[in-house]
């Protein structure tokens, strides 16, 4: 073990308070005990480098492995997706060929129920008729004054080509999507018969450009387009035969004025 020293003119001399001992300024090794703490030392740097290797090469191994994962989870994410596409592109294929299937029969239906009523060109003809048309009377109270009043309104009953063999659903949609349903910037189906949709209220400023100018005449010189739709129904008319079959579906449609020239694919005969 190593003498706890103090260094004088004459050398060094022992402290009698060891490690202690405010006047230790040195420790005196033999050659043994300095060696051992030498290979101490560097075999505790040795350790360390040791310790950092393998502590690299986990790291190493965990970034490998987590790569690999990513990998793997993209793959199968990839994968999944390229599946979803693929489906749904199929999907798309059988919506297509199903909705030209559809407006298939449809035309088909529209042709035959023509053709079972006379109507023609068969295949030219909208397959909906006119079959009446006629002013109303309403009776509303007044509640400012406690009495009632009369309001006119039309009906105008259409028979449309579609059997009653249809559901209530399957007809609605159809007949809605055949006189209600603009396409590519056209007015709908009703508009040939002088029936608009309901006008939406527009905003007013205290100016007026070109364009609004433009549309205020052109609404002027079409005064008959306040004949909007107000509502409509649906019924079933099963005397309405065709061949000793069963009827039509029928629409009631309730407007503000009278109907304009009804065109002859809108007619019977």
């Amino acid at each position: 073990m190593g003498e706890f020293v103090k260094k004088t003119i004459m050398g060094y001399k022992e402290v009698p308070g060891g490690q202690s001992d405010p006047e230790c300024t040195h420790v005196i090794l033999s050659l043994r005990e300095y060696e051992e703490i030498v290979w101490e030392k560097e075999q505790a740097l040795r350790n360390v480098d040791i310790e950092k290797d393998r502590a690299n090469r986990s790291i190493k191994e965990e970034k490998r492995s987590a790569a690999y994962q990513v990998c793997q989870e993209k793959a199968r994410a990839d994968k999944e997706v390229d599946d979803m596409r693929e489906s749904l592109e199929a999907a798309l294929q059988e919506g297509e060929y199903q909705r030209q299937l559809n407006v298939t029969l449809l035309r088909i239906a529209r042709e035959r129920a023509n053709a079972d009523r006379e109507l023609k060109p068969k295949k030219e003809h909208t397959g909906y008729v006119v079959m009446s048309s006629g002013e109303k009377e309403l009776r509303r109270k007044d509640h400012q004054r406690s009495s009632y009043y009369y309001i006119k309104i039309w009906e105008t009953v259409l028979q449309t080509p579609y059997s009653v063999d249809f559901s209530e659903e399957q007809a609605r949609r159809q007949i809605c999507e055949d006189l209600m349903e603009c396409r590519e910037g056209k007015e709908w189906m009703l508009a040939r018969i002088g029936i608009y949709e309901k006008p939406k209220p527009k905003q007013r400023f205290s100016y007026m450009d070109d364009e609004d100018e433009e549309e205020q005449e052109e609404e002027e010189d079409r005064p008959e387009r306040d004949n909007f739709l107000l509502r409509y129904r649906l019924r079933a008319n099963y005397q309405a035969k065709r061949d000793n079959e069963t009827g039509f579906w029928e629409i009631v449609l309730t407007h503000k004025k009278s109907l304009s020239r009804v065109p002859r694919d809108m007619r019977s005969g």
